[in-house]
């Protein structure tokens, strides 16, 4: 419906009178009408998630009672007017995630002295303000993403002293995190600046950093989400650590972190996202991890330098759900009690909620490697199960104990020295959906029981010492056609590589589809032979069996036999003629 047609509800007394209007999540479509405006009173505005596109015009100031304002998931584009800045009364103003376009600067928050919450997350817009100028506002809330704020680190934050959420991913720094930047945040639940270019300059580092923060008293106990990822940050993570006793999510991934794991970490128990992939961590995994890190959802160590063995105590978190080790030094066998994960037994099929930070969900999200590519997850991440061991150094046999997880997504072993064969319980992993073992030593035969895996999408079996005839039959034949699967494997016959198996009678499916072709032109000329029998003595037994049929049918012979031989004569004498 069109938000132009409402005209005739908001008329009289309640134009004059109405305080609350909340039309979210009605379909709502068209540009925000004149009549809008003329809603004086109005002191709480929802008209969020609809499809109203347009401008907000200048009339909005007029609305000097407002105190919440939702236009936020909407098709509204355009600059904003610098008569919001106007509404003196306001505390929440959310415009995330529609088309706006321009600049905002100090007019457009001139008179917000109450302001608490501001979202302008996933718009066009650039903040320029003056090097100097002092908010009129102490924000708790503040929602930014994909907007420019850079290059330098906004100087007008060092003025806030009440904020619980910082939200700054992708907002164009590119300079150093400033000290005062601790302060800031020590009294926060979720912060996230992640996806820019913050970097150590000169001493700089994240370590010393955050070390500071200590000395100047703050122990950021408060904290909970804390996503630093994709940036230039180096040095080691910080004892201080040991403080976020609260924190849930800890994502310093994508820099250039350096050092051992921290002891200090040990006292982070009520972690569930753990990720610190894409640096440069040395030393062996703790075993504390697996003895205090028990609440642990989702562990994220990929491409670092982490060796040694892998301790078998990881098998103590029975909430995990991804366990990514890939890309590291790691060395030994794989730990028999990984197939004690109780939490990669269990099939989901309806996402949970990781965590609430101030009453709102916060959408955790992790770029996740299976099925041969890269995808990044969020609401579907609770519903993963996978194991990633690739591309270490493991040696030994895959432990049959793994086939115990029957509610596992992925399992990725692939660029190893694993050797043995492949268990032939595997067909007991009837969630899997991926399955890479390319790049061992593995030998023997591949189970048959693989056929009746029917959730397998994607396969990668080349490259080991596996022999004998590939198994025929529904997933391996009309999904992994692809010689490429087994390539590398010398030992291998039948379909889809052109080695033939030496005394098999089915050595390859183009020799089934031969004989399926040879076995229906046998069934078409039997059917043709059928058929002219069928034909021949239906009409020769009908005149064998009735005297007076038979006698029509040689005197119509007869007939016709004179008549041709007579127009034959007739024309041949014409001609001699």
């Amino acid at each position: 419906m069109d938000l132009s047609e409402f005209d005739v509800i908001f008329s009289g007394c309640i134009k004059t009178s109405l305080e609350i209007l909340e039309l979210s999540y009605t379909g709502l479509t068209g540009q925000l009408p004149e009549w809008l405006w003329e809603l004086k009173r109005l002191r709480s505005l929802d008209l969020s998630n609809n499809q109203i596109f347009g401008s907000i015009p200048a009339s909005l100031g007029q609305l000097v009672s407002l105190e919440e304002v939702y236009f936020n998931d909407n098709q509204i584009n355009g600059t904003i007017s610098e008569s919001v800045g106007r509404l003196s009364e306001l505390v929440y103003l959310d415009l995330n995630s529609n088309f706006f376009v321009g600049e905002m600067s100090e007019a457009h928050l001139a008179s917000l002295t109450k302001l608490k919450y501001l979202s302008l997350s996933s718009n066009s817009l650039a903040l320029k303000f003056e090097h100097n100028w002092l908010p009129p506002f102490q924000l708790e809330s503040i929602w930014m993403s994909s907007c420019i704020l850079g290059p330098d680190f906004p100087e007008w934050l060092q003025k806030q002293e009440n904020i619980l959420i910082l939200h700054m991913t992708n907002v164009g720094i590119v300079d150093a995190m400033p000290e005062w930047f601790w302060s800031l945040i020590s009294g926060a639940y979720y912060v996230d600046i992640s996806d820019n270019q913050i970097s150590g300059r000169g001493q700089f580092s994240l370590e010393s950093s955050w070390e500071n923060c200590l000395i100047v008293g703050i122990a950021l106990q408060h904290l909970r989400v804390f996503d630093f990822s994709r940036n230039n940050i180096f040095g080691g993570i910080p004892k201080s650590m040991c403080s976020l006793s609260s924190l849930n999510s800890l994502h310093l991934s994508n820099n250039n972190l350096s050092g051992q794991l921290p002891l200090s970490l040990k006292y982070c128990q009520k972690l569930l996202i753990l990720d610190l992939g894409y640096n440069e961590f040395s030393g062996e995994i703790p075993t504390w991890v697996g003895r205090r890190l028990i609440s642990l959802q989702f562990l994220r160590l990929r491409s670092n330098k982490l060796c040694g063995n892998i301790p078998p105590n990881l098998s103590l978190l029975g909430n995990i759900q991804i366990l990514d080790l890939v890309g590291n030094k790691l060395s030994g066998t794989i730990p028999q009690s990984f197939g004690n994960f109780i939490a990669m037994t269990v099939i989901r099929k309806i996402p949970s909620l990781l965590m609430h930070v101030l009453e709102v969900y916060y959408m955790e999200s992790m770029l996740v490697s299976t099925k041969g590519g890269s995808q990044e997850y969020n609401k579907l991440l609770t519903l993963l199960n996978i194991m990633d061991l690739s591309n270490n150094n493991l040696i030994g046999k895959i432990p049959t104990e793994l086939m115990n997880l029957s509610g596992l997504f992925g399992l990725d072993l692939s660029g190893n020295h694993l050797t043995g064969e492949i268990p032939e319980k595997i067909s007991a992993l009837q969630q899997l959906e991926s399955l890479d073992l390319s790049r061992n030593n593995l030998s023997g035969g591949i189970p048959h029981s693989m056929a009746n895996m029917s959730s397998l999408g994607f396969l990668n079996l080349s490259y080991n010492n596996l022999s004998g005839e590939i198994p025929l039959g529904n997933q391996l034949l009309t999904l992994f056609s692809d010689p490429l699967v087994y390539m590398g494997n010398f030992d291998l016959c039948g379909f889809p590589l052109d080695r033939s198996c030496k005394g098999s009678e089915t050595t390859q499916t183009s020799n089934h589809i031969d004989d399926k072709n040879e076995n229906e032109m046998i069934w078409l000329y039997i059917s043709f032979a059928l058929g002219f029998l069928t034909g021949f003595w239906t009409i020769c037994g009908t005149l064998l069996l009735k005297k007076n049929w038979k006698i029509c049918y040689f005197r119509f012979f007869d007939n016709t036999f004179d008549k041709v031989y007579v127009c034959i004569m007739m024309n041949f004498r014409k001609f001699a003629l």
